[in-house]
């Protein structure tokens, strides 16, 4: 979240701390060079880390950073394979936080690609599955590209309305 807030020096000594201690700081650093217009560090990093990555536990924890960091760069079809990979794992463990975490990232790449109509839909249920299990700041993210796609359809006063929720739910 600090990422997301702007906090990019504190955010990068979070996650150097995290590796002095042992820990990847990857997919977090790799968002920190991305905020920051770093785009080729992000990919390469995802890249290299997607590659050392197994186990359906560990790559569902790095998909959706790959898909957020390969949209970012343009590079939509990497984006859509790491989004498929993610629904497919989702599928098979069924976990309501990885199916919105699935559906966040297939709303994104197909937002990205100009499936409109299709990325509202993901958007839409991802929102309600981060809704159902409690976690309000996911679900804002989602209302996000909700609003976006709503936008994109040509629906600016339902798109201000889910980034006014959205908004409440961040502050």
């Amino acid at each position: 979240q600090l990422v997301e807030q702007g906090k990019l020096d504190e955010a990068e000594d979070c996650y150097r701390q995290s590796a002095e201690l042992g820990y990847e700081p990857q997919p977090g650093l790799a968002l920190c060079w991305l905020a920051r217009g770093r785009t080729p560090a992000a990919v390469s990093a995802m890249r290299r880390l997607l590659a050392e990555t197994q186990g359906p536990v560990g790559r569902s924890r790095m998909l959706p950073g790959g898909v957020h960091v390969m949209v970012a760069a343009a590079l939509i079809d990497e984006a859509r394979e790491h989004a498929d990979e993610l629904a497919e794992i989702a599928s098979l463990f069924g976990n309501p936080a990885v199916r919105a975490m699935a559906a966040y990232a297939r709303a994104n790449v197909e937002l990205a690609s100009g499936q409109v109509a299709e990325a509202l839909g993901q958007a839409r249920e991802s929102t309600r599955l981060w809704s159902d299990i409690g976690s309000p700041y996911e679900a804002a993210r989602a209302r996000v590209l909700v609003a976006r796609a709503l936008r994109e359809l040509g629906d600016e006063d339902s798109a201000t309305g889910e980034l006014a929720v959205a908004g409440r739910a961040f502050a």
